[in-house]
């Protein structure tokens, strides 16, 4: 004969648990005139807190941290059907409260609920922290949970509810179902009948409840379930008497296998079948009708190629099991696998190690919640770096992901270099010549520039660092983009430092811009017609902008996302144009009256510069023996103002206009650069150059040099064409970086 097991020392009684109820049901009615919806309440004098956890399907299957949040609690409750949970429970908190004394066969469900839910709030609303163990996920068919949590928030009270497993994340595992193909769609089955909702036949259908149909009360022995046929019925008549069915029930228990039963509907008439459906159990239908999609809307995304047709599926499911091209393409993929450069190593973080640590610590989650700046200060977490308290303390989930992950200590190790290649065009084409001779020197040709110019090299981040780069600094975005259907043209000119710079939609200038985490936005006002939400991606075309701009008095639009792929700069017909005085300007063709620009710190100043039949004028005195050649002014005159210069005049091929840039030498100072443009109201050249740029995108180019040639320097197509062709070479260099594949 089993000997009964002794209970352990501390495990509780069947009638003190009987007498704690008793108190506190005497207790919550003795509260019940003070309780209502009162929305303008006064804040409560002490501020309680309650935890809704969930202890999975499985025995025990509670979530880390979970056993500590019990241990800390000042009360607790629980609902949960598997008994040696409730042992596992009891051991832990003797003095929980078993909320499955509120069932009663004479009592209707609803009750119970409200009684559970007041259970919860009441020692909340004494201050008090409270936990509620619910089975399963503790929001997933349960009203209590959400009710308490609700009420208890707008009392002025803390209240979390905390993911668990559920059943439907068991029967996913167990029966093999992906919810995002085709899609789910999930009932309970007494709802379903009683409004009448269609079963989607083309989706997984998941049944609840299909063990207690039209029943409000409780049955402890069970229910008899003298509705169920009607369910039957209904399915019926959408899948038809032979469709199967899969009655699912999760397995409770360490080695034991959930039940999975499949029967014909039909079969579920039968009397000797529906003795095996209980309160536990779950009904599970897989897809019977395929879906095509709809061609206007896989064309609109831009899902089909030009040419292509809608491929029509075979059935409602994907196959998976095959091996046939597509399939086979992964061990070709893996005969030249390596891990790619951009996959991010975690390593031990300092900030890694305190958020396991306050997962498992309830008062550590006290003190970090309301002071983080002290709760950082703990002994245990002395190895962090000042750059990991500074994240963790904000308290922003981005922030403490980047001190976790150890992103501080690594980003923008190549950043300095980046930067520095996308402003050096010479250094750029060098790579591009030894592009063209294969990959082999170009990292030992990085090295010593970096070492040259006295920044970071690491070649393995290059490509990380570079995504890097192109989320928080606009400089990489530099160029035209042009949405050829709308005739939109975007134009970017970021400065060097930052996210400065200037910004045209169809020439005009857009002001008060901002870019942050890879967007680009403005707000209409303050002189701008329009609003703008821009986004970069780059990929094997090249850049591109996807976003919406929308004029100052509509609202923004919920679609119409435009796509604007860069635009190249033409060189093979552009360069020419503006490199045409290299072969001698005509006779007279660079007169004129020029404005120079001496820039630099603490030098920046400009004259007036008057080119006139061979004579040369500056700051309104003549300069002796100047010389003009080939597009290139030089002098030296020991009594002029900028007693040295070199200028090389350039064509601005959306005005005509001649432009310059140089060096000039001032007296007791170091060579300082300049630049300068022709003055005049020409805004388009008198022989315009040919092109392959659309006519409709000139005109904004040429609208764009108008508006900005009295408040900009010049040279708006050189820095396109500089940035575009250096963004090209230091994107090939990091798609080169160890573990890349071949651009």
């Amino acid at each position: 004969m089993d000997q009964p097991v002794r209970s352990r020392a501390n495990f509780p009684g069947e009638e003190g648990h009987r007498h704690a109820w008793r108190e506190l049901a005497r207790a919550i009615a003795a509260r019940r005139e003070t309780v209502g919806e009162h929305p303008t309440a006064p804040a409560p004098e002490r501020v309680g807190e309650l935890n809704i956890i969930g202890s999975g399907i499985e025995t025990v299957g509670f979530m880390l941290g979970d056993e500590e949040l019990l241990r800390a609690a000042d009360k607790v409750f629980f609902c949960v059907a598997d008994p040696a949970t409730i042992v596992w429970l009891k051991r832990i908190r003797p003095d929980a409260y078993d909320l499955y004394v509120l069932y009663d066969d004479s009592k209707p469900r609803y009750v119970t609920y409200m009684q559970m839910a007041e259970s919860m709030l009441h020692f909340v609303r004494e201050g008090k922290r409270v936990v509620c163990v619910f089975y399963g996920h503790p929001g997933v068919f349960v009203l209590s949970t959400h009710r308490a949590i609700m009420i208890a928030r707008r009392e002025g009270h803390r209240a979390v509810m905390r993911p668990a497993v559920s059943a439907l994340d068991c029967l996913c595992a167990d029966l093999g179902v992906d919810p995002c193909h085709p899609g789910m769609q999930t009932h309970e089955a007494t709802d379903m009948l009683v409004r009448q909702r269609k079963p989607d036949t083309s989706l997984h259908v998941v049944l609840w409840q299909v063990g207690l149909i039209g029943e409000m009360g409780f049955r402890r022995q069970g229910y008899i379930n003298r509705n169920f046929s009607m369910l039957v019925d209904y399915l019926q008549a959408a899948y038809g008497a032979d469709y199967p069915i899969t009655h699912y029930v999760a397995s409770r228990y360490p080695t034991i296998a959930p039940l999975v039963e499949q029967y014909r509907l039909a079969d579920l008439h039968d009397p000797a079948v529906q003795i095996r459906i209980t309160g536990l159990s779950t009904f599970y239908l897989a897809p019977r009708d395929a879906v095509t999609a709809d061609y206007a809307m896989v064309e609109q995304l831009g899902l089909l190629k030009p040419g292509q047709r809608l491929k029509v599926p075979e059935g409602a499911l994907r196959e998976i099991g095959h091996y046939d091209v597509r399939e086979m393409k992964a061990f070709d993929d893996f005969a030249r696998f390596d891990v790619p450069a951009d996959y991010q190593w975690q390593a031990e973080t300092g900030a890694a190690d305190f958020l396991i640590e306050l997962r498992q610590d309830i008062e550590l989650q006290h003190r970090y919640a309301s002071d983080p700046v002290a709760a950082l200060q703990d002994s245990r977490f002395d190895a962090l770096s000042p750059s990991e308290r500074k994240l963790l303390a904000s308290r922003d989930a981005g922030g403490i992901q980047v001190a976790a992950k150890g992103i501080q200590r690594q980003a923008g190790s190549n950043q300095p270099l980046l930067l520095m290649l996308l402003r050096d065009r010479a250094a750029c084409t060098d790579l591009v010549r030894r592009g063209k001779a294969g990959h082999a020197g170009m990292r030992d040709w990085l090295a010593r520039y970096a070492a040259r110019h006295e920044v970071s090299f690491d070649h393995a981040r290059l490509r990380v660092d570079l995504a890097n780069l192109r989320r928080h600094v606009l400089l990489p975005w530099t160029g035209v983009y042009a949405a050829r259907e709308r005739q939109l043209s975007i134009a970017i000119f970021a400065n060097s430092h930052g996210n400065g710079g200037q910004l045209y939609v169809n020439g005009a200038p857009v002001r008060a811009f901002g870019y942050r985490r890879g967007v680009l936005e403005w707000r209409a006002g303050g002189g701008n017609r329009c609003n703008g939400f821009l986004r970069f991606d780059i990929g094997a075309a090249g850049r591109r902008i996807i976003g919406q701009i929308w004029d100052a008095t509509d609202p923004r639009p919920a679609m119409q996302f435009f796509e604007a792929p860069e635009v190249d700069p033409d060189r093979k017909h552009l360069a020419a144009y503006v490199n045409r005085f290299r072969d001698g300007a005509a006779a007279g063709e660079l007169d004129g009256h020029y404005r120079l620009t001496v820039s630099g710190p603490g030098a920046r100043r400009q004259l007036d510069l008057q080119l006139e039949g061979g004579v040369v004028s500056l700051g309104g005195r003549e300069l002796r023996l100047p010389h003009e050649e080939a597009g290139r002014l030089t002098w030296s005159d020991d009594e002029a103002e900028l007693d040295e210069g070199e200028l090389t005049f350039l064509c601005n091929p959306f005005s005509g206009l001649a432009e310059f840039h140089g060096r000039v030498g001032q007296r007791g100072a170091a060579p300082a650069a300049c630049y300068g443009a022709r003055t005049g109201t020409q805004v388009r050249p008198a022989d315009p150059p040919q092109t392959v740029l659309p006519p409709w995108l000139f005109e904004h180019l040429t609208a764009m040099y108008a508006r900005q040639a009295a408040v900009a320097p010049p040279f708006l197509w050189q820095k396109w064409e500089k940035l575009h062709l250096t963004n090209r070479v230091v994107n090939n260099l990091a798609a080169h970086s160890p573990g890349a594949k071949a651009a």
